[in-house]
């Protein structure tokens, strides 16, 4: 780590008080001109760092220039304090990075980090919208003990963490648009885009790469003339001290890490519960119950709520409900009890959206009254935002 690095990491943990020259040199063991230096390489980079001859320099609580020592410095768990973090002003794509690191034996939790990315892009291969200096854009490397089937809600557990992130940040409600965007008062505020590689032999997960793209600080005129009206951000101009980019990613970070190392505990405890009730052979298939074989259809099937209350879909009879998170995630559903128009390459169509599955699947019920998981394509929200078809 440079001596500038270093001076950064020190202002960093001690943001908003002031700490004299000749301190910084005795805990860094370098000289007061590197300090100097390094103070002055900082501001030349954008950090509002004050000096006073008499008590010393002090990084302004106001300043936001993202940072691998910010954002280190603003994890709340200790646990992370240490996890792999590579940060880059900026990049081609987060994401491209992380499977690159994957590739080179990185570890789980391996996080990227850019304040601006040249190649950012979303579901489908479109390009995403990333903005330098306003947005906020974290790839997270994953090597979770997670079978393919539970590794697909990832994602969905991923939407959850950063709906969590975003209200420790600021006192905004954060709802979910099937499968991956976050809406704030019905503007897509995040995206969100996992690319995963499994084993061929153990139908293992054995990397996924979740990439978290978001509008940190934009302004309605900030974005171009196709996302006015459809993108928002978080915040308009400048953000508050306490919502720094910095601050926001290590709060994703936690969030994330948090609900994937809980699926991974689940999960192995509802492979042992579902083997002892007779429900995994050795050969990994499900035999049910008799009585769960006869009800398994009405559990799945979904259920209208009553006054226009959105349906949602039983968690299977045995056991407890395994995936508390999926709960959530309904709860923060917008589509849900809503018409959509459903997109699945050049095929499109109108449908009601009934419910969400505990594999993260959008239920909808289309015209003729059959019901379909969808686990592919994209919904228009348009129509309950007031657009037209």
């Amino acid at each position: 780590m440079s001596s500038k690095q270093q001076v950064l990491a020190l202002l960093e943990q001690c943001k908003g008080s002031h700490i004299s020259g000749e301190e910084i040199a005795r805990q860094l063991q370098i000289t007061r001109a590197a300090v100097w230096r390094a103070i002055h390489d900082l501001r030349l980079s954008g950090h509002a760092i004050e000096a006073s001859t008499k008590i010393g320099y002090r990084l302004s609580e106001s300043s936001d220039v993202l940072s691998e020592q910010g954002i280190r410095s603003a994890f709340t768990d200790k646990r992370y304090l240490d996890l792999p973090l590579h940060f880059h002003e900026s990049i081609g794509s987060t994401n491209g990075e992380a499977k690159r690191l994957a590739l080179d034996g990185a570890p789980h939790g391996t996080v990227v980090v850019a304040g601006r990315q040249t190649e950012g892009r979303g579901r489908n291969g479109k390009s995403f919208f990333s903005p330098s200096d306003s947005g906020l854009y974290v790839s997270v490397l994953l090597r979770p003990e997670l079978d393919t089937a539970m590794a697909l809600r990832v994602t969905s557990g991923a939407a959850v963490a950063v709906c969590r992130a975003i209200e420790r940040m600021c006192d905004r409600r954060a709802g979910i648009k099937w499968v991956n965007d976050i809406l704030i008062d019905s503007l897509k505020v995040c995206g969100i885009l996992t690319e995963g590689i499994s084993g061929f032999e153990t139908g293992r997960i054995e990397s996924l790469v979740v990439g978290i793209g978001v509008n940190h600080t934009v302004s309605p005129e900030g974005f171009p003339q196709e996302l006015q009206g459809i993108a928002g951000a978080l915040f308009v101009d400048t953000a508050p001290p306490e919502a720094s980019r910095n601050r926001l990613a290590a709060s994703i970070v936690e969030e994330l890490l948090a609900v994937v190392d809980h699926m991974g505990q689940v999960d192995c405890q509802t492979e042992r519960e579902e083997r002892d009730h007779g429900m995994v052979t050795d050969h990994g298939m499900v035999t049910l119950p008799s009585e769960c074989r006869q009800r398994k259809d009405s559990y799945l099937a979904p259920w209208g709520g009553k006054g226009g209350e959105a349906s949602r879909v039983h968690p299977l009879p045995w056991g407890r409900d395994t995936f508390h998170f999926m709960e959530e995630y309904r709860r923060r559903s917008v589509v849900v009890g809503h018409r959509v128009r459903v997109v699945q390459g050049a095929v499109s169509y109108e449908a009601e959206a009934t419910g969400i599955a505990d594999d993260g699947a959008l239920v909808v019920r289309l015209a003729d009254g059959s019901v379909q998981h969808l686990r592919s394509g994209e919904i228009s929200l348009r129509p309950i935002l007031g657009s037209s078809w």
